[in-house]
C-alpha cells in the first residue's frame, strides 16, 4: 500500500513535469523546456525500474495511471491562459 501511494504521487509530480514541459516546448523556450525534460526522464525511470521490480506490478500500473491523469489535469487547469485583446473598432 505505501508503494501505491508513493508510486501516484510521485506519478502526479512526473505528470506535471511533463505537461508544464510539454506545453513550454511548445512556446520554444529550450532552456526551460530542456531542464524540466531531464528532471522528467529521471522520475518516470525511476518509476518504471520501481514498478517492474515488483512482483505486484498491475497495481503499480494503475496507480501510475491514475497518478499520470490526476497529474495532467493540475498541470493544465494551473496553466496561465493568454489574455485576449479586444480589438477597437
Amino acid at each position: 500500500m505505501i508503494k501505491f501511494i508513493t508510486i501516484l504521487i510521485v506519478g502526479i509530480i512526473e505528470t506535471i513535469f511533463f505537461t508544464k514541459w510539454s506545453l513550454r516546448a511548445n512556446q520554444l523556450k529550450a532552456e526551460v523546456s530542456s531542464m524540466m525534460m531531464i528532471a522528467y526522464m529521471t522520475i518516470y525511470l525511476l518509476i518504471l525500474d520501481s514498478i517492474f521490480k515488483d512482483a505486484n506490478s498491475k497495481i503499480l500500473i494503475v496507480a501510475y495511471v491514475l497518478a499520470c491523469g490526476v497529474g495532467n489535469y493540475i498541470a493544465v487547469k494551473n496553466e496561465k491562459k493568454p489574455k485576449i485583446k479586444k480589438r477597437k473598432n
